[in-house]
């Protein structure tokens, strides 16, 4: 028998992310109602991730002024905006209650076509590192490289118009497996992906590539390390 005390090794913190739903929303408007999404199991540390997606549309300020999930507000993390009104942007927030939830995304003006994808992330810290890539006539790869914490998860969103061909188009993800790949209308497609890493990352090429070649074409990347 020890008479000195065993302890057990500290085991090392793990975040985890889990897609949870998509949705399209067609026509014009600024705000756009995504009724009864799912956004995973409940937890005191559940983050929900929404990408946002549009292209086309009215003048105005190219921007999304608020992103909510169940009435409760989110922060906008990473945002791009290319040609034609097109832009691609990451929110997230704290939401420990519910499985599923209205959510809104309010334009800064009367926008085109919009897609959202939505990610549960459990045990996350403060995002990490974040990246952007944009494509014109080109079926070219949108990258970038990130670093990520061991224990860490990534993701990444791509919206693009392809002007008339848009049931044509699927995309190809790099280091992320992808949740969804679908089309919005006759010329806009959105697809997103995420992965968790149990090893540390260092300068990660993370990318997404259409099968054809797109009028406009924009991907957002976000990593975050375990809290």
């Amino acid at each position: 028998m020890s008479l000195f005390p065993i302890y057990s090794p500290a085991s090392a913190a793990v975040a985890t992310i889990t897609f949870t739903a998509n949705g399209e929303s067609t026509g014009t408007g600024a705000a756009r109602t995504f009724s009864s999404t799912a956004i995973g199991t409940a937890a005191d540390n559940r983050v929900i991730i929404v990408s946002v997606g549009t292209t086309g549309g009215g003048g105005g300020t190219d921007d999304c002024t608020s992103v909510t999930v169940g009435g409760t507000g989110l922060s906008k993390l990473v945002s791009k905006v290319h040609t034609d009104h097109q832009i691609a942007q990451i929110w997230a927030g704290s939401i420990t209650s519910g499985t599923s939830a209205d959510i809104v995304v309010t334009w800064a003006r009367t926008a085109s076509r919009t897609g959202i994808g939505v990610w549960a992330a459990y045990g996350i810290g403060t995002m990490e590192d974040s990246g952007s890539a944009s494509i014109s006539s080109s079926s070219s790869a949108m990258s970038t490289d990130l670093d990520i914490s061991a224990g860490g998860v990534a993701m990444g969103y791509t919206f693009v118009s392809t002007g008339g061909e848009g049931a044509s188009t699927s995309f190809t993800w790099s280091n992320l497996t992808e949740n969804f790949d679908e089309n919005i209308d006759p010329t806009g497609n959105h697809s997103g992906a995420a992965a968790a890493f149990a090893a540390a990352q260092s300068g990660l090429t993370v990318s997404s590539t259409p099968s054809a070649s797109t009028a406009l074409g924009t991907t957002v990347f976000a990593a975050w390390p375990p809290a």
